[in-house]
């Protein structure tokens, strides 16, 4: 009977992104720390504040998201800024999400 051999390893996922391409055309390390910080600010005029370590999680879900779509390492701004209110409106943050 003919098997298939295993797979030598799993497929490789998707890493964050090493830069971000501003609107203006200067191109800036991924800060995940900065994109936190932006998301915990949105949901202080909410009744739910986000915590850090959940303003964490969804930004590594951004990652790996704009990883996966991205061509190269490099992702410009608006595509991150898309990712962060597809990510937030489909784990629930509504009223965090423009």
């Amino acid at each position: 009977m003919n098997s298939l051999p295993p797979l030598s390893h799993d497929p490789p996922t998707p890493r964050a992104p090493e830069s971000v391409r501003k609107r203006s055309g200067e191109v800036v390390p991924f800060d995940t720390d900065k994109l936190a910080a932006s998301i915990e600010r949105s949901a202080e005029p909410t009744a739910t504040p986000l915590p850090r370590d959940r303003a964490a999680e969804l930004v590594r879900m951004v990652g790996f998201f704009a990883a996966a779509q991205a061509a190269d390492r490099i992702v410009p701004a608006t595509e991150i800024a898309t990712w962060t209110e597809k990510v937030l409106r489909e784990t629930g943050h509504h009223g965090i999400a423009r």
